[in-house]
């Protein structure tokens, strides 16, 4: 994806959606799919803006309209794949500044990645919630290594570990 093919897409689809019915934007979001598979930016767009809609159309809050129970979540500060001095750095100053949830980048080499969240978690403590995003960049077995060796360390989740392909 760049700008012009997001621009691309946009006026795609402002041609294919004349007439769709906002109220179901599930049913939407299957033709923007069929419409353009390859443009995530351009459809996720689009897609916030119709549940948006849809929800106003309804006269409840978003959240309620997807089936949310509460207004609020923990939000969390991304700390990007970088030495593992400088994450345990960074980990540090977001949990002194108040963010009770970190975002860990990984995705280029599995051992690296597993000691750098273990040195994260060391620092930060029990209390902190570790998340950790591959970015599509680990192959299937590698993906499995890094979660077999980070498991120990209390993480919420693990995001996009491998290709949206595999």
């Amino acid at each position: 994806e760049n700008v012009h093919s997001v621009l691309n897409t946009l006026q795609t689809f402002t041609r294919t959606l004349p007439g769709a019915e906002f109220e179901k934007p599930y049913q939407l979001q299957e033709r923007l799919d069929k419409v353009a598979q390859n443009q995530p930016s351009a459809r996720a767009a689009v897609e916030m803006a119709l549940f948006d809609l849809a929800a106003q159309a309804a006269g409840v809050p978003l959240y309620a309209f997807l089936g949310g129970r509460r207004d609020r979540m923990t939000t969390d500060m991304t700390i990007g794949i970088m030495d593992t001095d400088a994450a345990v750095d960074r980990a540090r100053r977001w949990v002194q500044v108040g963010f009770r949830a970190l975002k860990i980048k990984v995705g280029r080499d599995w051992k690296a990645d597993a000691k750098r969240v273990k040195a994260i978690r060391d620092a930060v403590g029990p209390r902190v919630e570790l998340r950790v995003d591959g970015n599509q960049g680990f192959g299937w077995n590698d993906a499995l290594s890094f979660a077999r060796h980070a498991g120990g360390e209390n993480i919420a989740f693990f995001e996009q570990p491998v290709s949206v392909d595999d």
